[in-house]
């Protein structure tokens, strides 16, 4: 009878291990859906706000040519409003979900160093986001505003 109760806790402690072998399968089956999935939106995303730039095209004006949201009128201006919007929602989304780990890193660094570099770029863009029109967390802003500093653009005063 001993040695039958040591086969079957032998046995169980097995079962044990190849349901958490089984549970760690299942779980980066979940992690790699969940990624995919997060791509997908993003990419519809972006895919949605190279629309709204086709559609708005002869309302946006040259971003690059003027430095301070005061030199559109007020027609563009909430064309500006609306397309920074699309772009900081865009980034935060990004942010968080990354912060939850659903998107790996490498991707997230290189869409964050392209969004830092749109906004320097395009003083406007810096304007807005700094003034708040995507309605984005402090969390979010913090932590641009911090990739920024790191490159030596401190926040304008």
């Amino acid at each position: 009878m001993e040695k039958a109760n040591q086969w079957l806790g032998l046995l169980a402690n097995l079962g044990v291990i190849a349901g958490i072998v089984f549970l760690a399968y299942e779980i980066q089956v979940n992690t790699d859906a969940v990624r995919s999935a997060n791509y997908a939106a993003y990419n519809e995303v972006a895919s949605s706000w190279g629309d709204f730039i086709a559609e708005h095209a002869a309302d946006l004006p040259p971003l690059g040519d003027q430095t301070s949201l005061l030199d559109y009128d007020q027609r563009q201006r909430w064309v500006l409003i609306g397309f920074a919007t699309k772009s900081f929602n865009q980034q935060e989304s990004l942010y968080l979900n990354h912060r939850a780990g659903s998107v790996d890193d490498d991707v997230f660094a290189a869409r964050m160093d392209a969004f830092q570099s749109m906004l320097l770029q395009l003083p406007v863009m810096l304007e807005l986001f700094r003034d708040g029109a995507g309605g984005n967390t402090l969390e979010f802003r913090e932590f641009v505003e911090g990739r920024l500093r790191a490159r030596g653009q401190d926040r304008l005063s």
